[in-house]
C-alpha cells in the first residue's frame, strides 16, 4: 500500500510538472519577413480569358482562353500542379472558347459554361462542356438558358452551380445580362434565380460560406461604369441582397482567392470605369480584404500588370497568379507566373519530453507568421478524433496572435480516453471579436499519441503488487534463514557437547590404561 501511494504521488508530480511546462512556453515569435512576389514556373503558352478551377489536391486547371484581341480561342486543357509547379497538357476541349466560366461539381467533374469562339456562327456559346479528370475525357451537358461570355461560376455545397451574369453582344450590345442561371449537374437541368439588382459582369465571385455567394466589382459598359462594392446572393431564397463597404478601387477583370489566413485576395485586374475592357487600364496593384471587418490591406505590386489571369493557392500558403493580358505589342498575353507567401504556419505540441497523458492539459502552439492578415485574437473549435474518425471531444479555444505572436491553444485532454493515436483538429477559425457564426476559415490538424493515465496507474499498481509479492517472498526467505541459523546454532552446540564428552572419554580411557600398566609393573 505504501508503494502504491508513492507511485500515485509520482504520477501526480509528473502531471503537475508537465502542466507547468505548458504554462511556461515562450510566446516570443520570430520576426515575420516582408513578403514579395517571386517567379514561378511559366505555362508553355501565353494566355488570358481562360476559365480556371482548383481542386482539393492543389491542381489548377486552366481551360481555353486566347493569346490576344481577335485571336482564335484555345481548346487547351492545362493542369498546373501548384505543389510542384509541373505543367501538363490534358485532353483538348470539344469546342475551344475564351471567356468561359468553370466550376467543380460534387462528382469531381469540371463543368465549363459558355464562352466565345470567333470561328463559329454563334459567337457566344451556350455549351456546357464537362471534363472528367479520372478518364481525361470530355462530354456535354444541357445547353445554358442564355449564351454568354465572361460569366462567373460558383459551386455550392447544395450540389448546384450558380452561373452569374456575363455578356452577349448579339442580343445586348453593351449591357450585361445580370442573370443568375442555376445548373444542377445531377439532373443535367437549368433553372434561374433573381437577376442582379444592377447588371454587371467581369467582376469576381466566390462562395463566402455555404449559403452566400459574394460578387465583387464588375462593370456595366452600357452606363460606362465600374463598381467598387460587393453584392451578395443568398442561395436559400434565390435572391440578391445587401452591399458592403466600398473597396479601395473600382475592380474588374480579376479573380479572387480565399487565402489560408481567411483573407480574400484580389490580384491585378483592371481598374477604372473601363476596367472590363481587355485593353482597358490594367494594374499591377493587389489588395486583400478582411471580410470580418470590411477592411483592406494593399500588397506589394506584381512584377507586371495583368488582367483576366488565373489564380490559385498551394498547401505552402502561396498565392499564385498565372498568365493574363499584359498589353504587350505581341503577344498581348503572358505565359509567366509569380507567387507570394501570405502565411508561414509552424506548429509545436507541448509537453514533448514526458509525452501526453489523458487528464492533463496540452498546448498546441501555432506560429502563423501572417503577412497581411490583421488578426489580434483568434477563436476556434477544437475537436479530438480517434482512429475511426469519430469526434470524441470538442471545445472552444482562443489565442492571442497580434504583433506576430504565436497562438497558444490549450486543450484539456479527457481522462477517459484510451491510449492511442488521435487527430487534434482546430477548425472554424475567426477573429474573436466577430460575433456571427457565418464566416470562418480553415484551421489545421495535428497528430498526437495519448497515454491513458488510468492504464499507467494500473501498470504501476501491477508493478507494485509484483514488488510486494517479491518482498513477501524475501521476508519468508529471511524467516527461513533465521530458522536455519537457529538450527545450525543448536547443532553446533550439540556437536561441541559431543566433542567434549568424547575428549573426556578419551582422557578417562588414557588414565585407566596408565593405571593398569603401573599395576602390572
Amino acid at each position: 500500500m505504501i508503494h502504491l501511494k508513492r507511485s500515485v504521488c509520482f504520477l501526480i508530480a509528473i502531471a503537475f510538472l508537465s502542466s507547468a511546462c505548458v504554462a511556461c512556453v515562450d510566446s516570443v515569435s520570430a520576426e515575420v519577413p516582408e513578403p514579395e512576389w517571386e517567379a514561378a514556373a511559366s505555362l508553355p503558352y501565353p494566355v488570358y480569358l481562360a476559365a480556371t478551377v482548383q481542386d482539393d489536391d492543389y491542381d489548377l486547371y486552366i481551360i481555353g482562353g486566347r493569346v490576344g484581341v481577335g485571336t482564335k480561342a484555345y481548346d487547351n486543357m492545362t493542369l498546373y500542379d501548384l505543389e510542384t509547379e509541373q505543367v501538363s497538357e490534358l485532353a483538348h476541349m470539344p469546342v475551344g472558347v475564351n471567356g468561359a466560366s468553370a466550376a467543380i461539381g460534387d462528382d469531381g467533374r469540371i463543368y465549363v459554361f459558355g464562352g466565345r469562339n470567333l470561328t463559329l456562327t454563334n459567337l457566344y456559346q451556350d455549351k456546357v462542356q464537362i471534363y472528367d479528370p479520372s478518364t481525361d475525357a470530355w462530354s456535354q451537358g444541357a445547353a445554358m438558358i442564355h449564351p454568354c461570355t465572361i460569366s462567373k461560376a460558383v459551386s455550392m455545397p447544395n450540389g448546384l452551380i450558380y452561373v452569374i451574369s456575363g455578356v452577349n453582344e448579339t442580343t445586348d450590345l453593351y449591357e450585361p445580362s445580370g442573370m443568375m442561371q442555376i445548373y444542377d449537374p445531377a439532373a443535367d437541368s437549368w433553372s434561374t434565380g433573381d437577376p442582379m439588382p444592377e447588371p454587371r459582369y467581369s467582376g469576381a465571385a466566390i462562395a463566402l460560406n455555404e449559403n452566400i455567394i459574394m460578387y465583387i466589382g464588375g462593370s456595366n459598359p452600357d452606363i460606362s461604369y465600374t463598381y467598387s462594392d460587393a453584392i451578395y446572393y443568398y442561395i436559400e431564397e434565390n435572391q440578391w441582397w445587401g452591399s458592403m463597404t466600398t473597396f479601395p478601387e473600382k475592380f474588374a477583370g480579376g479573380d479572387p482567392v480565399i487565402g489560408p489566413d481567411g483573407m480574400i485576395y484580389f490580384i491585378g485586374g483592371g481598374i477604372g470605369n473601363s476596367a472590363y475592357a481587355t485593353s482597358g487600364w490594367i494594374t499591377d496593384r493587389s489588395f486583400c480584404m478582411d471580410p470580418y471587418h470590411n477592411e483592406f490591406v494593399y500588397m506589394p505590386d506584381l512584377s507586371e500588370e495583368r488582367k483576366y489571369h488565373s489564380v490559385g493557392v498551394d498547401e505552402e500558403d502561396n498565392i499564385f497568379v498565372i498568365g493574363g493580358f499584359v498589353n504587350n505589342s505581341s503577344p498581348q498575353s503572358t505565359a509567366t507566373a509569380e507567387k507570394i507567401k501570405v502565411m508561414d504556419l509552424r506548429i509545436q505540441v507541448f509537453p514533448q519530453e514526458t509525452g501526453i497523458y489523458t487528464g492533463q492539459q496540452m498546448l498546441v502552439k501555432a506560429d502563423y507568421n501572417f503577412a497581411f492578415a490583421p488578426w489580434d485574437d483568434l477563436t476556434c473549435r477544437i475537436d479530438i478524433a480517434n482512429d475511426d474518425d469519430e469526434v470524441v471531444y470538442s471545445s472552444d479555444a482562443m489565442a492571442y496572435v497580434g504583433g506576430g505572436n504565436p497562438g497558444n491553444f490549450y486543450v484539456d485532454v479527457p481522462e477517459t480516453l484510451p491510449s492511442g493515436d488521435y487527430e487534434i483538429r482546430l477548425i472554424g477559425m475567426h477573429p474573436t471579436d466577430y460575433s456571427w457564426d457565418d464566416l470562418s476559415f480553415e484551421g489545421f490538424t495535428v497528430l498526437v499519441t495519448f497515454t491513458n493515465v488510468g492504464s499507467v496507474q494500473g501498470l504501476l499498481e501491477s508493478q507494485n503488487q509484483t514488488i510486494g509479492d517479491l518482498q513477501d517472498s524475501n521476508d519468508a526467505l529471511e524467516n527461513d534463514l533465521v530458522d536455519a541459523n537457529e538450527k545450525i546454532d543448536s547443532l553446533a552446540t550439540n556437536l561441541m557437547v559431543v566433542m567434549l564428552l568424547a575428549i573426556v572419554a578419551i582422557v578417562v580411557a588414557a588414565v585407566a590404561v596408565v593405571l593398569l600398566l603401573r599395576k602390572k609393573a
